[in-house]
């Protein structure tokens, strides 16, 4: 039995596109919405990509938008994890030029612009989550992670099913 994968209403696959009278959308190859489902499966959405470097924090925002959420929460503690690195360097540099080190002065300005940009990069994500969430953790720990993931495994598995019937205790 085909289903809606968003209210799992019962439809009627009579062509390439199904309308589902609950949601009012039309879903089939072509639709924004995606196909029908299969017996009351959820919407597939986005697959945790589980592999993130640094490089895919600096994807652009188009590219940032399809990650799933917990790949955007890897990406945002790893742009951290620049940022904090490039503001530590910058601030040896800074140092140095306090004290008299002129030839620092190149050196200092070419990490201030790195230190901005991984900033940026942070907002960016920030700003993702932001929207997604309409909030962004301010630390995103190991723990929160693994919660995370577990959470979205757990829900992709679940079926929209009504029970109708009550169930009723035999008497013996």
């Amino acid at each position: 039995m085909i289903t809606c994968p968003y209210c799992a209403s019962e439809l009627k696959a009579e062509q390439e596109n199904v309308y589902c009278s609950f949601c009012d959308i039309v879903l089939g190859p072509d639709s924004e919405w995606g196909m029908w489902a299969e017996d009351g499966t959820r919407v597939p959405g986005k697959k945790i990509k589980g592999f993130i470097t640094a490089d895919h924090a600096e994807k652009s925002v188009k590219e940032l938008v399809s990650y799933h959420t917990y790949d955007l929460l890897v990406c945002l503690r790893l742009a951290r994890e620049e940022r904090t690195k490039a503001y530590d360097l910058l601030k040896t540099f800074n140092k140095a030029l306090d004290q008299g080190g002129v030839e620092f002065a190149e050196d200092a300005a070419a990490q201030g612009k790195v230190y901005e940009y991984w900033t940026k990069r942070c907002w960016v994500l920030e700003n993702i989550l932001m929207d997604r969430m309409g909030y962004f953790p301010e630390r995103i720990t190991d723990d929160i992670l693994l919660k995370m993931e577990a959470h979205s495994l757990r829900a992709q598995q679940r079926k929209m099913k009504i029970s109708r019937e009550r169930k009723v205790a035999s008497k013996i």
